[in-house]
């Protein structure tokens, strides 16, 4: 953002750090420099003018605390905006702005307004060297040269030419579905896996195999979003970078960053030459990876051999991201609104009677299923993955933004899920899950709300894969609600939110239902398990250290992650329940709880306190905290209905990091 060492002091650092320095005329120093820092950083700016929270408009470590403490079930954005009104100031130099009209003059051609240091956090890392790549990247003119060389292979067009091979996945994750009917499915889990699968299709012509071993191959999942939360309070102050990610030890000791290394695992350099030297695919099934080598053949001081490494991550994780959000709130929204669920299923009953399993095309899902593609862009509007201000610099001489005169050098920017509740917009009711909206507008009034929905992004810089989500989220979403029915478990549970680790929440499950799956791995209900530490994992079989038994230290101590196969049966079955705070503790432990939490503190805490009252709750461990944001149960009935199979579906979704391409041509 611009902000300098000094942005970086609070007035609680500043007089910590005085009270520790002993000589008293320093002390003093050190307060008046401090005091001096924060006025200038409120008024020296030329921002005092706009409204927002004191502490913001004077040091940049409030938006850090923001990142690390924010589990609010509205980014602390949208309730600001509620609060000041249009225009909010969230640091010494930084704006957000409400409305639509701001993105045209923000992220537009003729704004010429570049990224701001906020996303230097996510340029890709390896041995201590930082490289740009097409999202961190802050040359406009070498961004726009990039994107124009690359942009075919992520069309419309291109993605549809994968359709058979998705299809194929597609077929994977029902048959794994169907083998849990009537049992509990991590839906979003799953789901991610399909995602990460289809990514690979989409660049290299081949899945990873997630979907197949049913885990996370690699840790790579689960690093790639703690790594996203880490990244996103780095980016709070990038002068800390140097210091951590980028320091000249990581460099020394050859230090790769996790997803670095999964991508130069999936397409080593070696393959790369081979590809450049005798293209391994008919022309007529190319994919992603075959633009960028035609790019980099062309091009190669713009498109270099890194990018093209980079490759299976750019496509991958952004994409997997959105979809997973988008169809864990569109499940979520639709169960809790039986009226739309029951207009979207006449619609799939009228297209496909039968429910024969067929699996939707993307010409059908596309076109003759207005009621689907209402609920879509619904679920986009409502529930973003992007939860993060796309951050902009003001160029030199100054610029006008809503009309309101705006400083050279000032952080500007617009965040999807404000943008989206712009009642002039999208209607009074923008809280409301409400596919109506689309159908019932006007011409006019539908052409401005598709203009300014903004899942993916903004301007010049809309998220390439774009494409590829939306391909995936409609035909995935026609799939599930033609074969399958879906209700709740329970019907008065409500989403939870988080931008980050959950924090001082727990997911909870009851006791009954991992009981077959306790008796299979020959652990006993009877006995406490406790462990504050959260790299120990529970785990079952050969491959592990403890052989039969479902907990233990894990066989593979570097990483602390366990393989065994077992383990990725258990997992996606056990990880099921709700979310409750530690006040909930107690009630749920008294009931037979297995508790899953990070807090070591906590946990003894709670042991201690059955222990008190002679009450024992049955299990107890710890394991990492998953990013979660939504964690609903749902259960179907036990009856088929309509021919359709059933399922139980937990819901549970994340954020997702990227942008969107030119205003005009954001109409779906």
């Amino acid at each position: 953002m611009g902000q300098t060492t000094a942005e970086f002091l609070t007035g609680g650092l500043v007089v910590s750090v005085a009270l520790s320095i002993p000589f008293a005329p320093f002390r003093a120093l050190v307060l008046i420099f401090g005091a001096l820092t924060l006025l200038h950083n409120k008024f020296g700016n030329g921002l005092a003018c706009f409204p927002g929270p004191f502490w913001a408009s004077t040091t940049n470590f409030w938006r850090l605390r923001e990142a690390y403490t924010n589990g609010d079930k509205r980014p602390t954005i949208v309730q600001l905006h509620d609060k000041y009104g249009d225009v909010v100031r969230l640091g010494p130099k930084a704006l957000s702005f409400a409305s639509p009209d701001a993105i045209d003059e923000i992220y537009g051609p003729k704004a010429n307004m570049a990224k701001s240091k906020w996303y230097m956090a996510f340029e890709a890392h390896g041995k201590g060297e930082k490289k740009e790549n097409i999202f961190s990247t802050r040359d406009i003119h070498w961004h726009a040269r990039y994107r124009e060389l690359v942009k075919p292979g992520f069309s419309i067009n291109h993605v549809g030419h994968k359709e058979d091979e998705i299809d194929d996945l597609i077929k994977l994750l029902l048959q794994q579905f169907d083998e849990q009917t009537d049992k509990a499915v991590d839906l979003p889990g799953t789901l991610q896996y399909f995602t990460f699968d289809a990514g690979g299709v989409f660049a290299f012509s081949r899945p990873y195999g997630f979907l197949k071993k049913r885990f996370d191959i690699d840790g790579i999942i689960q690093s790639v979003r703690s790594g996203s939360t880490h990244l996103n309070r780095l980016a709070q102050v990038p002068f800390f970078q140097m210091f951590l990610d980028q320091n000249p030890l990581a460099k020394y000791f050859g230090f790769i960053a996790p997803p670095m290394a999964f991508a130069k695992k999936y397409l080593p350099e070696k393959r790369i030459d081979e590809e450049i030297v005798q293209p391994s695919k008919d022309p007529e099934h190319y994919d992603i990876l075959d633009a960028y080598l035609a790019a980099h053949k062309t091009n190669p001081g713009v498109v270099t051999r890194n990018e093209i490494v980079d490759l299976g991550l750019m496509v991958v994780v952004p994409a997997s991201e959105a979809v997973r959000t988008a169809m864990s709130v569109l499940v979520f929204q639709l169960l809790k609104h039986p009226a739309a669920l029951a207009k979207m299923q006449q619609e799939l009953d009228g297209v496909y009677p039968d429910h024969s399993g067929t699996i939707p095309s993307w010409g059908v899902v596309s076109t003759q299923l207005p009621y689907l593609d209402a609920c879509i862009k619904e679920t986009f509007r409502i529930h973003p993955s992007t939860g993060f201000l796309m951050e902009r610099i003001v160029p030199a001489g100054g610029a006008v933004v809503c009309g309101r005169f705006v400083p050279a050098g000032t952080a500007v920017g617009c965040l999807p899920w404000v943008i989206h509740r712009h009642k002039p917009t999208f209607g009074d009711d923008v809280d409301a899950f409400r596919p109506e909206r689309w159908l019932e507008a006007s011409p006019k009034q539908r052409e401005r709300m598709e203009k300014f929905l903004c899942p993916f992004g903004f301007g010049s810089r809309l998220c390439l894969g774009r494409d590829i989500g939306l391909f995936e989220t409609y035909k995935i979403a026609a799939t599930l609600f033609n074969r399958y029915k879906i209700s709740l478990e329970n019907p008065d549970q409500d989403m939870h939110i988080t931008w980050g680790n959950i924090g001082k929440d727990f997911l909870a499950t009851t006791v009954k239902s991992l009981t077959d799956l306790y008796a299979v791995a020959g652990s006993p209900l009877d006995r406490i398990y406790l462990t504050s530490s959260s790299k120990l994992q529970w785990h079952v079989g050969s491959g592990c250290s403890t052989p039969g038994s479902l907990f233990g230290p894990c066989s593979n101590p570097a990483s602390f992650r366990c393989r065994c196969e077992r383990l990725s049966q258990i997992m996606p079955s056990t990880a099921i329940g709700t979310v409750v705070g530690p006040a909930d503790l107690d009630s749920h432990a008294a009931a037979g709880a297995v508790i899953f939490g990070q807090s070591g503190n906590l946990l003894k805490s709670l042991v201690n306190a059955q222990h008190h009252r002679k009450k024992h709750p049955d299990v107890l461990y710890s394991q990492p905290n998953r990013h979660i944001e939504v964690d609903v149960t749902v259960n179907a009935a036990a009856a088929a209905m309509d021919q359709q199979q059933q399922v139980i579906v937990q819901d549970e979704e994340g954020e997702e990091k990227e942008e969107q391409e030119d205003i005009k041509d954001n109409v779906w």
